[in-house]
């Protein structure tokens, strides 16, 4: 049986491409994680003269073959599994939304999502069993010049 490329992976594959080339563009370095448990990568950051900022945050990227757009967000059913790692965390990890067919992504600060918007509205996200809706304002695009 020969292996296969199915679509998500593709998918996986275009996001990390993406995210690469905006953080490369603006100075940045990105770094992948091999072993993948709820990070794919981390960001560090560096100033106009090149020098590190000693500042890194974590990275997951998940990748949908189309955006959902609702108002001014991004709607994402989001693991449960990924939010209560990002919960207790001592790091910072932000959330990438990736749309292939527009070639676009958003962000949002996965910690200040749970502290604001989900313990605020909805205390018993916490009892969902896979995935919670999540809307990422449309401002968080991801763009080489941000």
């Amino acid at each position: 049986m020969r292996s296969k490329f199915d679509s998500k992976q593709r998918f996986e594959y275009l996001s990390k491409v993406f995210i690469e080339k905006v953080i490369i563009s603006n100075g940045w370095k990105y770094r992948t994680q091999e072993k993948d448990n709820d990070i794919d990568g981390e960001i560090e950051f560096f100033t106009n003269e090149f020098e590190t900022t000693a500042k890194i945050i974590k990275v997951q990227l998940k990748a949908t073959s189309e955006l959902n757009y609702k108002e001014d967000s991004i709607v994402f059913d989001c693991p449960i599994k990924f939010l209560n790692f990002c919960d207790v965390c001592d790091f910072p990890v932000i959330l990438v939304v990736y749309g292939v067919s527009e070639e676009k992504a958003y962000w949002m600060w996965a910690q200040k999502y749970i502290f604001q918007e989900l313990d605020n509205k909805d205390i018993d996200w916490r009892k969902n069993t896979s995935t919670i809706r999540i809307k990422i304002p449309i401002q968080n695009e991801v763009k080489e010049d941000s």
